[in-house]
């Protein structure tokens, strides 16, 4: 890990004395705006290109997600099994997106009481108590991805 610190200081110093010559070249008047803006240009994009096949999703990564992939069949199954409305099933991927209840009321053109109503539904049909717990539960069901 201190390697990475290092090599990465390194680069930012090398990348910093090459910016404040193109600077001190431009001030002299020996290279032209144009030749700044392109050289920086060429920095940047060399930067992005390093950065997007190094911060970038891995393949393996990506191919484990989709292996875990959500069924549909099974979420229908459940859906129907535990008597969930469409409505309640939107909220339920509302919840599980992380939304507060007034996000939710927000994103679904319904009001505060309402979105608690359906809470308070899918509390009792999944038989938990907390939005946490729905949530988890909701997952392992395959209610929401």
């Amino acid at each position: 890990m201190k390697k990475a610190y290092w090599i990465y200081g390194a680069l930012m110093a090398v990348l910093l004395g090459i910016l404040e010559w193109a600077e001190y070249k431009y001030f002299v008047r020996d290279i032209s705006m144009e030749v700044l803006i392109g050289l920086l240009s060429i920095l940047f994009i060399i930067i992005g290109i390093w950065l997007g096949q190094n911060l970038g999703l891995s393949k393996s990564a990506e191919s484990s997600s989709n292996s875990q992939g959500f069924d549909p069949l099974k979420q229908a199954e459940s859906i129907e099994a535990y008597q969930i409305s469409t409505r309640e099933a939107e909220v339920l991927s509302l919840l599980a997106a992380g939304c507060s209840n007034q996000e939710i009321a927000n994103q679904l053109f319904i009001s505060l009481s309402t979105v608690k109503s359906h809470i308070s539904r899918i509390y009792s049909k999944l038989a938990v108590k907390r939005r946490t717990q729905a949530v988890q539960k909701a997952k392992s069901l395959h209610l929401v991805k």
